[in-house]
């Protein structure tokens, strides 16, 4: 098939969405005040951290803004080959091929989990005692586990359920996955249409209360870069792009964690709507992709050497941070606290626990994540294509 030019940039955004979601859960973890803006949860300052609960600020630790810019590049991975080259054969081999792709490291993340479970390696519960995240932290890996139970979770639950009790970071998988075919399927009924991007319009309205929307975004983001590129450079003056990343931001920060009674954001709760930070935040996150298509000065940004190598391992580091943040740091943070203060230990754990998140999903995006993709092209080429071509549901490209 056909390929397609690498986005290098691309990998940037991802790799500030991943480093968002692991500050996030650790913020989560460890300060609570400043994601509830509970008074009674703070460590600090108890103004200052009830106020960052409310304020742009919180960007910085914004994780369903961050999972919202990863869905709407998924929607644009998954729809640009096909938008640039017309070919159904790429929608045919996404579909087929997704589940493989992405069963082999999250059944590993949750098998990983099972096994800290088993060995009494999780401090979660011990560490909350002290962070007072006794409704997040706590609650993680509080149930009773089966090897057969654990399967069904990483095979089965996942992707179908919304799961993720063996990994927090697991709840948008299911989105991940739906979201893939409901990107799928509108390409192949409207991507050769002349008047797609009304069927596009159409379906972001019809999906406008749920994550699928980003997917949506993701599409015709893809259409215009795939089919008049041009466009994205009318818009590269700082003029237009440093508002359109200044505005992300304060939409990506909506609070998600604190009534909006109060705060800045108290205009934008918009009431027809049922969950106004999901709405904003996706927003915000087609604001912060669009400068990125739009700034060369942006894409330099995005694509020096520390994002994109952050970005390449971004999908593992998903994956491996919230079982070292409840095993590792939380056994750690438990061994400084009688000696150092709250901050202080809290400080050691988290500065030896991020090296090990990067050097662990270095090494499973090289091993593990890259053998789920081999395995999903093995799939479809050595077993599906075989017979798409038998019953002529495919064609080869010299038959086209």
């Amino acid at each position: 098939m056909e390929k397609t030019e690498k986005i290098n940039y691309l990998d940037g955004i991802r790799a500030i969405s991943a480093i968002i979601v692991v500050f996030h859960h650790y913020i989560l973890a460890f300060f609570p005040a400043l994601y509830t803006g509970n008074v009674a949860e703070s460590h600090i300052n108890t103004a200052s951290e009830a106020y960052l609960a409310g304020s742009p600020l919180g960007i910085f630790y914004a994780g369903n803004f961050a999972v919202c810019l990863f869905y709407i590049l998924s929607g644009f991975v998954l729809s640009y080959k096909f938008l640039k080259f017309k070919n159904y054969e790429i929608i045919v081999s996404s579909a087929i091929r997704r589940y493989f792709r992405l069963v082999v490291p999250i059944l590993l993340s949750v098998f990983v989990a099972y096994i800290l479970m088993k060995l009494g390696f999780f401090f979660n519960k011990e560490a909350s005692d002290f962070s007072k995240s006794s409704w997040w932290f706590a609650g993680q890996w509080g149930f009773e586990t089966s090897f057969w139970h654990m399967l069904k979770s990483g095979l089965f639950k996942v992707f179908f359920a919304y799961d993720a009790s063996y990994n927090t970071a697991l709840w948008m998988m299911s989105y991940i996955f739906y979201g893939s075919f409901i990107t799928l399927g509108v390409i192949a009924l409207f991507g050769k249409l002349k008047l797609r991007y009304i069927a596009y319009a159409l379906t972001y309205l019809i999906l406008i209360n749920t994550y699928y929307s980003a997917f949506i975004l993701g599409i015709i983001l893809a259409d215009i870069f795939a089919n008049s590129p041009n466009f994205f450079k009318k818009f590269n003056h700082f003029y237009i792009t440093i508002p359109f990343i200044l505005i992300g931001i304060f939409f990506g920060a909506y609070p998600f964690g604190v009534y909006t009674n109060g705060t800045i954001y108290e205009i934008f709760n918009l009431k027809f709507l049922p969950s106004p930070g999901q709405f904003w935040h996706i927003i915000g996150a087609l604001l912060i992709i669009f400068a990125a298509f739009a700034s060369t000065g942006f894409q330099k940004f995005l694509s020096n050497k520390f994002l994109i190598f952050t970005g390449t391992i971004s999908f593992s580091i998903y994956l491996i941070h919230a079982l070292i943040l409840g095993s590792f740091s939380g056994w750690m943070f438990l061994k400084l606290i009688p000696h150092f203060s709250y901050i202080t230990s809290f400080s050691i754990s988290f500065t030896i626990s991020i090296p090990i998140i990067f050097i662990l999903a270095f090494y499973s995006t090289k091993y593990i994540d890259s053998n789920g993709l081999k395995f999903s092209q093995y799939i479809y080429e050595k077993l599906a294509k075989p017979t798409l071509l038998k019953f002529k549901i495919i064609r080869t490209k010299e038959s086209q």
